[in-house]
């Protein structure tokens, strides 16, 4: 609790005269929470209410999500506190977008950990998460578990963890969903689902499609996204399988280029659509198959999840002296756990054990055109195997008091190979070598202590600290290109990011009203990050950071109408450390707004016809790549407000939608030049986006 204390004491003062009324409620006022629905979840790795868990989490219902008036997952999470989306470099919510809980920045995919269905959906690599493949349609909730996630998850989860849980096939569940959207920009979009059962399965099919032409120029996109799951229902046991494939095909417009110091602004002669790289594109499949067995003794439980995914993708990059590349990754994953319930007295114990196994590889081509990478001049190969293993025990001391304990070890194997060929087409014009193949071994720990106390009219107080970590991936280490300070190609591996997590949090959750207010402080030494200013590094350790952040939401649920709002202050800092030249002691990370506020409020008229509001706030950000903040300009401070009119009747679905009602030209991302100094680059974002959308829904759900 020392580290919380450092918080300002303006700050601290109200509240914590807030947390001391709140925990020293006396016995008669505080006899039982009140009754509400209860909330299932599977954050635990097992089902558990939600008031079970004593841990800081926010659960986005599906009548969340149709009332939002989002398009796209990314946008609906970046309306939740603490929930901040950067590098959406084409508005549209595509897998250029990164979702950052607690200010990682550009590093955001690589801490806070994105799961469907409780899967890794990130390959272990600098690529984002696919989020085009998700279509908010087919989502049933999100989990979001804010502090690190690592006994249960490991690597990578160090600001918390998000859950997507897609619809499953449900008992007697038999109808079919048909929904289309046409919108601004020639886009297009379509998705079928079907869902059939009776007492003993469940089976569900579902299928989109998408298409648009997108702001930008050189920026149409196509992608289309099927899943297949099935689901048997015993008296004790459950069985599942799904399969999936998505693809996806998209041009990339690139950065525009402003440079004051020669009068270079490409956003002024080219237009906010204009484009410099009319030859760039990006190409992906991805397959998976997972399934799962669960066994229910009453007070005993054992899950195994298996899964497998296999995705290739090409992309060519003018830019980067005509670079095509060709990679194919696989990932086989595999994770037994059992779950025990006993009492000790008059004390509640839920244990829960399991082990995680996963191999992951990739091979990655490189050549200068498309039809010359049969004879590639560089061939990057890697693999690294995972075995985790973990225990939690939650303890119920009584009605009111809950406490988690937990902890996990983690061992990880990554070798890296390397071959370059001088004779290739196009290698002679490259600044490439062969870096000398290399492997590491590593094993990592990590913790955790959370303390939790329900008190009256549905309202709770808790406390938690965690120790948290992540690995460098395979293009951290090299797999792009790193070299020393002699400009040899090399392997970089990297010391384990560590960090430990403290907050305190309390709020309240009831039919119509809720709140939650998150105080936290994350110190994080050998951070993982890009260091562009210091010759021969690429990736590196940062020595410390400090993240402290405070995050407050209210929602309120009336007859006909609801309104949520959140504000969040961050304050993201280098605590030590040097890049080229600057110390960067005290500077600001980059991509982290201090100040981000939304507000989301909707009013149902008669006949089901709903009106929604959408507003949102974020305050000025340093620009990527500028760690020690000498550029002289940072990316504006910029809002956004979007406003939704939907209607559902006898089984249809109508609906229409403004993004950006005012028209605001802006960019959420902009890039310093790691060559050139005063010159960065911007990626502008759509203005007014107008869509129309029509569902019918056939049988019953």
């Amino acid at each position: 609790m020392r580290y919380l204390l450092m918080y300002p004491l303006k700050l601290w003062r109200p509240l914590a005269g807030l947390f001391s009324t709140l925990f020293l409620i006396t016995p008669t006022s505080a006899q039982k929470p009140i009754d509400i629905d209860p909330i299932t979840l599977n954050l635990g790795r097992f089902d558990d209410a939600l008031e079970k868990i004593p841990a800081n989490l926010k659960i986005i219902s599906i009548e969340e999500i149709e009332r939002s008036g989002a398009t796209n997952v990314p946008e609906l999470l970046s309306r939740y506190a603490g929930v901040f989306t950067s590098m959406d470099f084409f508005g549209n919510g595509s897998d250029s977008a990164k979702v950052d809980l607690r200010a990682f920045g550009s590093v955001a995919d690589e801490n806070t950990l994105i799961l469907i269905d409780g899967r890794r959906v990130k390959d272990n690599d600098l690529s984002t998460v696919n989020w085009s493949s998700i279509p908010l349609k087919f989502i049933e909730r999100i989990e979001i578990l804010r502090g690190g996630g690592a006994v249960l998850y490991g690597r990578g989860a160090t600001a918390g963890v998000i859950n997507i849980v897609t619809m499953s096939p449900g008992k007697r569940d038999n109808f079919v969903e048909i929904e289309g959207t046409t919108g601004t920009y020639n886009t297009d979009s379509g998705a079928i689902a079907g869902s059939f059962g009776t007492d003993k399965y469940g089976l569900m099919v579902n299928t989109q499609g998408y298409s648009s032409d997108n702001y930008r120029t050189n920026n149409k996109e196509t992608r289309q996204a099927g899943q297949l799951a099935y689901k048997f229902y015993g008296e004790s046991i459950e069985t599942s399988i799904q399969i999936g494939t998505s693809q996806q095909n998209v041009r990339l417009p690139g950065a525009l280029n402003i440079q004051p110091s020669n009068g270079t602004d490409e956003v002024l002669s080219l237009g906010r659509r204009g484009s410099t790289t009319p030859n760039d594109f990006s190409r992906a499949i991805e397959n998976y198959l997972t399934g799962g067995l669960d066994v229910d003794a009453g007070d005993s439980q054992a899950i195994i999840n298996f899964g497998w995914r296999s995705s290739n993708d090409e992309s060519f990059f003018d830019a980067f002296n005509d670079t095509y590349a060709e990679r194919d990754r696989e990932t086989w994953h595999v994770s037994p756990r059992l779950r025990r319930a006993f009492n000790v007295g008059s004390i509640e114990h839920d244990i829960k054990l399991g082990m995680d196994y996963e191999r992951w590889s990739v091979t990655r081509n490189v050549s200068d055109a498309e039809q010359n990478i049969s004879d590639p001049h560089n061939i990057f190969k890697s693999e690294q195997r995972n075995y985790g293993l973990y225990v939690e025990n939650t303890i119920g001391i009584s009605d009111l008091w809950a406490l988690s304990v937990g902890a996990r070890w983690d061992e990880q194997t990554q070798s890296a190979i390397d071959t370059f060929d001088a004779n290739a087409p196009g290698a002679a014009a490259k600044f490439e070598s062969q870096a000398p193949a290399k492997d590491q071994k590593i094993s990592v720990s990590g913790y955790e202590l959370n303390l939790k106390r329900e008190l009256q009219i549905g309202r709770y107080v808790g406390v938690s600290t965690n120790k948290s970590y992540r690995l460098a991936n395979v293009d951290e280490i090299g797999a792009t290109g790193e070299f020393d300070a002699s400009f040899n190609k090399v392997f970089q591996f990297l010391r384990p990011q560590i960090s430990h997590t403290h907050q305190l949090f309390f709020g309240r959750n009831a039919p119509q009203y809720t709140y939650n207010v998150n105080l936290y402080q994350i110190d994080t030494r050998d951070e993982i990050r890009l260091d562009l200013l210091t010759t021969g590094a690429g990736n590196t350790n940062f020595p410390l950071t400090k993240r402290q952040g405070f995050e407050a939401q209210t929602s309120f649920m009336g007859p006909h109408f609801s309104v949520s709002s959140a504000y969040v202050y961050t304050k993201a800092k280098f605590s030590r450390g040097t890049t080229g030249t600057h110390n960067l002691t005290g500077k600001t990370i980059p991509l982290t707004p201090k100040h981000t506020f939304n507000f989301n409020g909707t009013y149902r008229f008669p006949k089901n016809v709903d009106l929604s509001l959408d507003f949102n706030y974020f305050s000025e950000q340093v620009m990527d790549n500028d760690e020690p903040n000498i550029m002289h300009t940072n990316i504006p401070d910029y809002s956004v407000t979007n406003l939704k009119l939907s209607r559902k009747t006898d089984g249809w679905k109508f609906g229409a939608g403004v993004s950006n009602l005012f028209d605001r030209e802006y960019h959420s991302y902009a890039v310093a030049s790691g060559f050139t100094a005063t010159r960065f680059g911007v990626y502008p974002l759509p203005e007014r986006v107008i869509y129309l959308t029509i569902g019918k829904t056939f049988g019953t759900k």
